[in-house]
């Protein structure tokens, strides 16, 4: 099989393990990382160590399958490798199988459906005119994320066919474009069957994960939950959708802690607690060494008088420095400057237990907490400088613009520079699903466990962003019947998670920090404290700001060009102590195949008001209305379809749920 270049961040966001990938030798399904541990090459790089993202919060949002802290890393490029287009690191095995000879003039008006070689032992070329197939378009899943070939010979001679016909090719037949007219049929027992009847009629799916290594991908030792296959075509968007985590770093992020976990990772990982590292440095104090007062001096410091200051630094320069690699030792330095400044081992201390603690259940609202009041709360202008010394993280000016939408002010302030880490945690396959059934797909963890750690293939990028807000002369949106209705379904949710057996009738799947607390313990249960916070996403302050980010993005996309996929969202609604909540949106590009990273969204922000008109003038009236605002409610009473409110799911973090249009105006007073 030929090789096909592609951008490292195109297996994080569309095609990671399990996807299929139309090559240019036909389709192919991506293999998993495991992969990347049998290259010669990239293992004398030192991966995956050599290639860690050092991002200690992201790491506490995701599941350690096998009970350790979790890792991320990049994914090596060619050039990074000084390899050329022809070398390739992601390998990938056949699917489907069954290829489809559409020559009707060699065989009779009709196509043939064949085996793939390697399967019986059989060429590539049709038995009939010995033309070439291609690959089969239709497949089997399962929402337990299996996907297997369709058993075509079954279907049409049942489970015991002869062996004169499995030796003979399937006719393919076609006299219309519905699936009902498409006829199967064996040339040796006259046996046929309508492509319909097969749709309706799957078989309890194999449980065969094409995606694995060798013989393993081609096992088929059944489905743990014994469900009904699915058939789709092949192409068929459902049957690979990623499952990711993100963060966006911000200003009131500790810096000690990001230090602790770039420069120690291998102590933290070893359970090394504070206490036994202090009592190493105060041995060296105690014996009389002086690590201490020389790396002081040599960087310019005055040296501490603090007796557990001395004890940590000496602990730093007599133990740690020595595993440290030396193109970071300006970081250790940085590290010292910033304990002796503070003149106490506190922060330090707390940094180092959080992060020895791994993630928790509540890693998830602590993490959107801290995005939310680095990016609304913190002073202006703010840079935060990259840890490792080049350039920044973030960056963002004393700024602001404001636009009039309805009865309500919107403020806008540019963020001229934001990173991202995003980390890929596996794939569905399947739609949303049945949300009366509770029937979502289950994910498939693409973790790969080497040198003792739990891995995730993660993406580090930088771009720009806008951070939306509401004025401090409108602080809410107007509340009335929508909002009553939303507010409703927020408080049934929170009170069935409380009961003994929730129903879950609304998936906890949906809703991020609950997501991520469940995959951190399965047997978890909000508090009635933070109920509310966990199923953020059903709260209405939350929906207002989500349905009108996806206006906000329509309407740039109309007036500038942009597409809206390459436009990405974050949706904060966070409570007060005193009960109230407080919102806020910010769009952003990041560089990873979207566009506009050039200054290109912050510069749009003078014609705010002209957006805001659009959203106006275009959100209000739906092109489907009336069927649009007086669609039956499922299990929320969300409004909005394709043609007014829904926008691309690569830049809908929330799976276009959630949403409201007549929410929105009627929180604009409109």
């Amino acid at each position: 099989m030929g090789t096909q270049p592609m951008r490292t961040t195109q297996l994080i966001f569309t095609h990671g393990p399990g996807s299929i990938l139309e090559t240019v030798d036909g389709p192919a399904v991506v293999r998993t990382w495991e992969c990347l541990n049998e290259s010669v090459e990239i293992q004398g790089r030192g991966f995956p160590e050599t290639f860690e993202i050092h991002e200690a919060r992201l790491s506490h949002l995701l599941p350690p399958p096998h009970g350790l802290r979790s890792r991320l890393h990049w994914i090596p490029s060619n050039a990074e490798l000084s390899k050329n287009d022809g070398w390739y690191s992601i390998r990938s095995n056949i699917f489907p199988y069954w290829l489809l000879c559409n020559r009707a003039a060699n065989h009779g008006g009709g196509g043939s459906v064949l085996y793939m070689q390697g399967q019986q032992g059989r060429g590539s070329n049709c038995p009939d005119c010995g033309e070439r197939g291609s690959a089969i378009r239709f497949v089997a899943y399962c929402t337990d994320g299996h996907m297997d070939d369709i058993n075509w010979r079954n279907f049409i001679c049942g489970g015991e066919a002869t062996p004169a016909c499995k030796e003979s090719h399937i006719n393919w037949r076609e006299t219309d474009a519905s699936m009902q007219g498409v006829t199967l049929s064996c040339p040796n027992c006259g046996e046929q069957v309508r492509l319909g009847d097969v749709a309706n009629n799957m078989r309890r799916c194999t449980g065969r994960r094409p995606e694995l290594p060798g013989d393993a991908g081609m096992q088929r030792p059944g489905c743990a939950n014994q469900l009904r296959a699915k058939l789709t075509q092949r192409q068929s968007t459902i049957l690979w959708q990623s499952m990711s985590q993100k963060v966006i770093s911000v200003p009131l992020e500790s810096g000690v802690n990001k230090l602790i976990s770039t420069l120690f990772p291998t102590r933290l990982r070893s359970g090394e607690g504070f206490d036994e590292l202090l009592a190493d440095g105060r041995l060296h104090v105690d014996a009389g060494r002086t690590k201490h007062e020389d790396i002081c001096i040599e960087i310019g410091l005055t040296v501490p008088e603090n007796e557990d200051v001395k004890a940590l630094i000496e602990w730093i320069e007599g133990y740690a420095r020595r595993d440290v690699s030396n193109h970071l030792h300006h970081l250790l330095n940085r590290l010292i400057e910033k304990i002796v400044g503070e003149g106490d081992i506190g922060e330090f201390q707390e940094e180092w237990n959080r992060l020895l603690g791994g993630g928790t259940v509540d890693s998830a609202i602590d993490s959107y907490r801290m995005e939310f009041s680095g990016l609304v709360d913190s002073p202006r202008p703010n840079e935060v400088e990259n840890e490792s010394g080049r350039g920044y993280i973030f960056w963002m000016e004393d700024e602001q613009t404001t636009g009039i939408f309805g009865n309500l002010r919107i403020k806008a302030e540019p963020i001229q520079k934001l990173r991202t880490v995003t980390a890929l945690t596996g794939y569905t396959r399947g739609a949303v699903g049945d949300l009366e059934a509770n029937a979502l797909p289950n994910p498939v963890d693409v973790s790969h466990h080497i040198h003792g750690d739990d891995w995730y293939a993660a993406n580090e990028a930088y771009g720009e962003g806008v951070l939306l807000t509401l004025d401090v002369e409108t602080p809410h949106p107007e509340r009335h019947q929508r909002w009553a209705d939303w507010e409703s379904s927020h408080n049934n949710i929170c009170e069935d998670a409380l009961r003994e057996a929730p129903s879950q009738r609304v998936p906890w799947t949906l809703f991020r920090s609950a997501r991520t607390a469940a995959s951190t313990d399965p047997d978890w249960r909000p508090s009635q404290q933070k109920s509310p916070e966990f199923f953020a996403e059903s709260h209405p302050l939350f929906v207002w700001w989500h349905t009108f980010s996806h206006h906000l993005i329509r309407a740039i996309q109309a007036e500038t060009g942009y597409s809206s996929a390459a436009i990405a969202e974050r949706i904060y609604a966070v409570p007060e102590r005193d009960g109230s909540w407080r919102g806020a949106l910010v769009l952003y590009v990041t560089d990873g195949g979207m566009e506009g990273t050039l200054g290109g969204l912050t510069s749009l922000l003078p014609n705010l008001q002209i957006f805001l008109n659009r959203v106006l003038t275009e959100g209000h009236i739906c092109s489907n209305d009336p069927l649009c605002e007086e669609a039956p409610s499922r299990l929320l009473p969300d409004i909005g379809c394709y043609a007014c409110t829904l926008n691309p799911e690569t830049s809908c973090e929330h799976r276009n749920m959630f949403l409201d249009r007549l929410l929105l105006f009627e929180g604009a007073g409109i």
